[in-house]
């Protein structure tokens, strides 16, 4: 099962609305580009809105579309693409960040010997993920170091 499914028949399911295949498949065309955990913030920040909708009530009292969960998505990806210090991040990543949802972790854990301390390695937990800096921000940095060294 995708992970677009399981997230559309939460949202339906939590609406008392019936599984439709036409709107799942509107969903999974409209919002394959996005990450499941970005999808299911923005599913969780419409269904809390209390903004007013086209009828008066509350703009989460409604069913989304997967228009209006686009939306949310390209307003969260512009918000996060506003510029600090020249740095401008590429389509692909928020703010110079990226998820990934595989390998491993590098940590530091002093407690176990003093002050010696020790590196400690976790496996990434595929469901939740972990964030890694993105190739734009190390290029960015990288060529704003070595400008500054001339």
């Amino acid at each position: 099962m995708t992970k677009i499914l399981e997230l559309y028949q939460g949202v339906v399911s939590s609406y008392c609305k019936p599984f439709n295949p036409d709107q799942f498949s509107a969903w999974e065309t409209v919002l394959a580009e996005f990450k499941p955990a970005e999808l299911k913030l923005a599913i969780q920040g419409w269904q809390s809105s209390t903004d007013p909708d086209f009828d008066g009530r509350p703009r989460g009292a409604r069913l989304p579309t997967p228009a209006d969960v686009r939306a949310i998505m390209i307003a969260q990806r512009k918000s996060s693409q506003a510029p600090t210090n020249g740095f401008i991040p590429c389509a692909a990543c928020e703010g110079g960040w990226q998820r990934v949802y595989s390998g491993q972790t590098v940590g530091w854990d002093d407690s176990t010997r003093g002050d010696i301390g020790i590196v400690k390695r976790s496996a990434i937990d595929k469901n939740i993920g972990a964030m890694v800096r993105c190739r734009c921000f190390l290029e960015w940095k990288t060529g704003k170091q070595k400008a500054g060294r001339l």
